[in-house]
């Protein structure tokens, strides 16, 4: 593959603003940053396996959600993928409770209801399953079209009245002539979600201008006679092309029925995706079973996001009737005599990569005909931005937030094309990888077209069902807002009551295949996933203020899917009229191709870019030198970073509040460093996990900047941020520090100063003060210890007697373990398949033992000091619950609850419902299917596992 260049442009006018941020007083208190509204909240998308299951145990299930911090679900109508990993149970029957039928219009109407009661807010599926179709009759011209090729080989003899290959399979579109400079038979290996799987296809290259559009030869009955036209060449090799159009038939949602008396007996099928029509059709199936009166009172009131998911809809060639007509209207000419060049990996290109089609088709000429690819695709993507706006407008006037989708997901279209035309963008951490700089890349246009929210389907991997943890959810979550994410609909909740041949613990989504499946069967939902639900809320809450600044844009065109060009570029895509400088690395970038005929008089693309590169704004340099270039121009960040690893930041400003917020994540790895902001703001600690609101206390400012040194975690996260008043409501001193020595442990504000944590050390602890004066101080702390003899009370959660009843949460018995090291459950062999909650209970004394005499007038606290957490921890002192803990470094500041003498720490920690699963899994059913393949997968390592240490420290006092 030809080597990317980058083009960099830098957003200067924005960079060269940099003033803080005031209000005309005091900055107005951000009282929703501790609890965040129902719409800042994530979601859990809501496997609702049909609508024939129990309308109190959906409303249960929504207010539990709502009760641990969710802001609602996203009703999902799920019918075992649309039927793709299953057939409907015994005695349920798809007909009676599809998608629209009057139980559903029950259900759904009751889900909406639920939320309201809990003050929450819905989003809603579309269609069944995915979305991305309705119950419809098969002839309903709103439904995909797909278009079918045939091809046959001949010699200068020609085709004499014969009937074409492919006829009566659809509707005739083209018929057409090329002459073959060569031919090949390709094969290799790809490997798909089956496995590796050999693909296979004639390769054919076709002379440039032989091709010919040929369809009024043929009959109204299909017969055509042709011959080719006489060639100085003597050309003998000759191919044909057959192209037909048909609705697919394609459904979203299948199962066997035996009359076919309504729509619904026929399942679901697929849309139109690219043209209005698609969209109209969804409309008014909705208005005609859906839209009563009462719904569309209740969608005003708590609706949300209409919704579809990522495309994952089949066909030969990705298509619909009017491509043709806009094809022509778009690009001034005729696709038909091109459509060889569009029937080789034009369908979908994730889920068929194993099938791109039989023939490959390309131009002998430097760009193989790819312009006419291009034009293709880009002809596509309109039809299908007119789907999305058209869907878009509609749920507009419904009164809820309009549109929520995967644009273009798996279709050979550019994606941050269509991105605009949707309301919420949603991406996806499945085929993201937690990739910051891919997540960067679908939010950059939803940045550019002003959309408030982007969305993330968050928490979907194969082969985790039941073990995912929360660390690994928040990872998820921490990287994609790096990467400019604010909204986070987590994968997903399941439905928590009975289920035909189900057994406990319920119906589960996808059948093992994805994580995850959260309800209160799972052990942490009660013990520990409320907090992090807390933090995410406040994440979204803070992600979702004002606008997100951007430092530098990288444009990076792409070809839609083929690998033998290079990164390309329209000839007008590049201009510096603007002022911003541009930064080209390598070499003269190629020429994105197309073959449009609306300006033929224009001048080469390539002139337009070497005239480009001798404007003064815009500066060539070698691949790897952009950062160099960067500092050469004197072009610095709003948040830069200076660190012995990697962190991620973003930056939004907020003018209604005064304030600008900085999000900082460390990478995989603990790290140390400090932060340079361009701003003269007062700088506050927001912190998520408690809905805290510190002054930071410790920073330096130069001219418009402030340094500020931070300690993060691996995955850990800070939000900073930035006022131009005091905010309301926290205590901020008038002096803070500019350094602190490495013994200084933490630090907390008070009316008439500050007062610093001093741990242990040989070292006297130093302070310089903004003020220019500096204080030193000898710790009289005692040295951290080591807590042990720890007890394990080991709750196990195991199913019911009646192994059919789901709507059991658990049944629980106790185990006691005595503990001298702190070990996984798995290496317990009393508890190695165990799943539940273990409460660790250990004592120690206070102050302790090695407190010298001539500390008595001195004033003490402790942090306790946990290991990393494997999935939650809740922490009590003497009986008292501490605030949540931050999992990527769990320490707990245990100073006002110590008592002198004996002090109890109790540990609560939840473990996966994976290795009690597992054990019993030949046993478990869900809709009739078992599940013994995946007791393959390994058990998951729970509890508490590792040292905790007590870490005392001294209070110094320090007035202003």
């Amino acid at each position: 593959m030809t080597t990317l260049r980058h083009i960099v442009c830098l957003l200067g006018l924005l960079l060269a603003s940099c003033q803080p941020i005031r209000g005309s007083n005091c900055t107005r208190s951000p009282d929703d940053f501790l609890r965040p509204s129902s719409r800042e909240r994530p979601k859990f998308r809501y496997w609702l396996p049909d609508a024939s299951v129990d309308a109190g145990t959906v409303e249960a299930d929504i207010k539990a959600a709502g009760d641990i911090g969710a802001g609602g679900v996203e009703f999902l109508p799920f019918y075992n993928y649309g039927g793709e990993l299953g057939p409907a149970p015994i005695g349920v029957n798809w007909s009676t409770y599809g998608f629209g039928t009057p139980a559903h219009l029950n259900l759904f109407t009751s889900a909406l209801k639920a939320h309201k009661h809990a003050g929450l807010v819905m989003d809603f599926s579309l269609g069944p399953n995915q979305g991305q179709g309705i119950p419809a009759h098969p002839d309903d011209e709103g439904l995909q079209w797909d278009l079918v090729s045939f091809s046959q080989a001949t010699s200068n003899r020609g085709f004499l009245n014969e009937t074409i290959p492919g006829w009566g399979d659809g509707q005739l579109v083209a018929a057409v002539s090329a002459i073959v400079v060569s031919r090949a038979n390709i094969s290799y290996n790809i490997t798909g979600v089956t496995g590796v799987t050999t693909v296979s296809y004639e390769d054919l290259v076709l002379r440039d201008r032989s091709l010919t559009d040929i369809t009024s030869s043929v009959s109204g009955d299909g017969i055509l006679s042709w011959k080719p036209a006489s060639s100085p060449n003597n050309v003998s090799d000759h191919e044909l092309f057959f192209f037909y159009e048909k609705l697919s038939h394609n459904q979203n949602l299948h199962f066997l029925s035996n009359t076919t008396k309504t729509i619904w007996d026929n399942g679901s099928y697929v849309v139109d995706h690219f043209s209005a029509q698609g969209a109209r059709t969804v409309q008014a199936f909705w208005e005609q079973y859906l839209l009563t009166d009462e719904l569309k009172g209740l969608l005003r009131e708590v609706g949300n996001h209409g919704w579809e998911d990522s495309i994952e809809i089949h066909s030969n060639i990705s298509w619909t009737r009017s491509l043709p007509t806009r094809f022509e209207e778009m690009f001034a000419h005729n696709l038909k005599q091109y459509l060889p060049l569009v029937m080789f990996g034009n369908n979908n290109i994730n889920l068929q990569s194993t099938s791109p089609g039989t023939t490959r088709c390309t131009l002998d000429r430097p760009d193989q005909g790819q312009g006419y690819v291009n034009d293709y695709r880009e002809t596509l993507a309109a039809g299908y931005q007119e789907y999305l706006a058209t869907l878009s407008q509609w749920l507009h006037s419904l009164g809820v937030k309009g549109l929520s989708s995967q644009p273009s997901y798996n279709l050979p279209m550019d994606m941050e094309a269509s991105i605009p035309f949707v309301d919420a963008p949603e991406c996806e951490s499945l085929q993201g990888h937690d990739n910051v700089d891919g997540y960067r890349q679908f939010s950059g246009p939803a940045n550019l077209a002003r959309k408030k929210i982007i969305s993330i389907e968050l928490g979907a991997v194969f082969g985790r069902a039941y073990s995912y943890t929360i660390p690994e959810l928040l990872f998820a979550a921490n990287r994609a807002v790096a990467g400019g994410v604010n909204q986070f609909v987590i994968h997903g909740q399941s439905y928590s009551g009975n289920y035909p041949q189900t057994t406990w613990p319920g119906y589960t989504a996808f059948i093992y295949y994805v994580s995850d499946l959260y309800s209160p069967k799972r052990p942490d939902w009660n013990y520990g996933l409320q907090a992090a639900l807390e933090y995410m809320s406040r994440l979204q809450h803070i992600q979702q203020q004002g606008v997100p600044r951007t430092d530098i844009a990288f444009y990076n065109k792409q070809s839609a899917t083929d690998p033998n060009f290079g990164t390309v570029y329209e000839p007008t895509d590049l201009i510096d009229e603007a002022g911003l400088h541009i930064i080209v690395a390598g070499s003269v970038p190629g020429v994105y191709p197309s073959e449009t005929q609306v300006n033929p008089g224009h001048t080469s693309p390539g002139n337009d870019l070497i005239q480009l590169l001798n404007n003064p704004n815009v500066h060539q340099v070698a691949e790897g030198e952009i950062s160099q270039k960067l500092h050469d121009l004197n072009l610095k960040p709003r948040v830069g970073v200076r660190t012995n690893g990697t962190w991620y930041s973003t930056w939004r400003e907020d003018k209604e509040s005064g304030i600008a917020y900085a999000y900082i994540l460390g990478d995989l790895v603990p790290t140390t460093g400090e932060v340079v902001i361009q701003s003269k703001g007062i700088p506050y600690f927001f912190d998520l996990w408690t809905g805290a609101r510190q002054p930071v206390l410790n920073y330096r400012t130069s001219g418009s900047t402030t340094t500020i040194p931070l300690e993060l975690g691996g995955n850990q996260t800070k939000v900073i941020a930035f006022a131009g008043e005091a905010i309301r409501g926290t205590t901020t001193p008038a002096i803070h520090a500019t350094e602190f020595s490495s013994n200084i442990v933490g630090y907390e504000a008070v009316d008439d100063g500050f007062k610093v944590r001093v741990a242990a050390s040989s070292d006297p602890a130093l302070v310089r003060l903004s003020t220019g004066t500096e204080s030193t101080h000898i710790s009289q702390a005692p040295e951290p210890f080591e807590l042990g003899s720890w007890t394990l009370l080991l709750e196990h959660w195991e199913a019911p007697e009646n192994f059919s009843d789901a709507t059991v949460i658990a049944v629980k018995r106790n185990t006691t373990h005595q503990l001298d090291k702190l070990v996984s459950w798995v290496d317990l062999s009393s508890a190695t398949n165990t799943s539940g909650v273990g409460y660790y209970y250990t004592n120690f004394t206070w102050p302790p033992a090695s407190t010298t005499d001539s500390a008595h007038d001195a004033s003490f606290g402790a942090y306790a000091k946990f290991p990393p957490v494997l999935d939650a921890i809740t922490v009590y002192v003497n009986g008292v619950r501490l605030p949540p803990l931050d999992l990527t470094n769990p320490i707990a500041d245990a100073t006002s609850y110590l008592v002198e003498g004996n002090n109890q720490i109790v540990a609560v920690v939840p473990g996966t419902m994976w290795n009690y699963l597992r054990s019993i899994l030949p046993e478990i059913r869900s809709s009739g299917r078992e599940f013994s393949a995946f007791a393959a997968l390994p058990k998951t390592d729970n509890g508490l596992v590792g040292v905790v240490k007590v870490v005392p420290f001294e209070i110094i006092h320090l007035k202003a």
